[in-house]
């Protein structure tokens, strides 16, 4: 269940999610004889936790702030370090408990490292809420003038018209990772496509749009995998550094830490905490 509109969840592929607020939400974990209750959200947390009235829940966290009474806790980033949690939960931190689709395994395997740059992904996040994307597209269009960019997310962006843009406004989790598969260079948010982009290969040029993507982008430069650009004005210099064999290190350095089973790993523990609630 998600506060999305029914529209947007059509548009992104999300085919069984209900659109329902927190408070729905609340009502029908309360309602219904769940045994468990998963939580990815930044707001009224609390409600929600309320509303599982001691059953196993666990909670996707990025901000080091879980609420109390979570009963796991998930921070795939490789910044995510015990001594940052203060709450008395089972914690499942780092890069091995990163929920991948299965697409994203698949396409890893058929990922090479080309010569040239010949198709890149751009994408800073559903909406880009900083407004970076315009200058982004026009900042890598002028680097890569014969590459094709894939420009997904935030429809209501101004893109450029060019025949070598090609427009994406929602794409399913299948479609991405088939995307990023046959992309040489992804030009990304500090998100959850950095893991993404790790699992299949991809190396990545990073432009952080919040303080824990600033964080979660700057652990996976510390890996090898990523580039932080940080603005539109620094692509230049890090796309200088970007050699194939540059490439091939970054490429390595992703797939040797995100091995695209996190989700199973997140079950099982899920699954041990909820035997005996059902």
């Amino acid at each position: 269940m998600t506060p999305v509109r029914p529209a947007d969840l059509a548009n992104m592929h999300l085919e069984g999610t209900l659109p329902a607020s927190a408070k729905a939400f609340a009502g029908a974990v309360s309602a219904v004889r769940a045994g468990s209750v998963v939580i990815d959200t930044y707001r009224q947390k609390r409600l929600l936790l309320a509303a599982a009235k001691g059953k196993p829940t666990l909670v996707f966290d990025d901000h080091y702030k879980p609420p109390m009474g979570s009963s796991i806790v998930v921070n795939a980033s490789p910044s995510a370090t015990r001594d940052r949690y203060k709450i008395p939960s089972k914690l499942l931190l780092g890069p091995g408990y990163a929920s991948l689709h299965s697409a994203f395994s698949r396409s890893r395997r058929r990922f090479q490292v080309r010569a040239k740059i010949q198709r890149i992904l751009v994408a800073l996040g559903g909406n880009d809420t900083a407004g970076k994307l315009p200058a982004v597209v026009r900042a890598v269009r002028k680097l890569f003038p014969s590459a094709e960019l894939s420009v997904c997310g935030a429809p209501a962006a101004n893109i450029p018209d060019h025949p070598l843009i090609v427009r994406n406004a929602w794409l399913s989790q299948q479609d991405m990772a088939n995307l990023m598969g046959s992309c040489d260079l992804g030009v990304l948010a500090g998100g959850q496509m950095l893991v993404q982009a790790a699992c299949i290969g991809l190396p990545a040029l990073a432009l952080p749009q919040t303080p824990n993507q600033a964080l979660h982008a700057a652990s996976w430069e510390t890996i090898g995998s990523v580039v932080v650009a940080q603005t539109p004005a620094r692509l230049t210099s890090a796309a200088g550094t970007l050699s194939l064999a540059v490439r091939r290190r970054m490429s390595e350095a992703g797939r040797n830490v995100v091995d695209g089973k996190g989700a199973g790993r997140i079950a099982k523990q899920l699954l041990q905490l909820t035997d005996g609630f059902c």
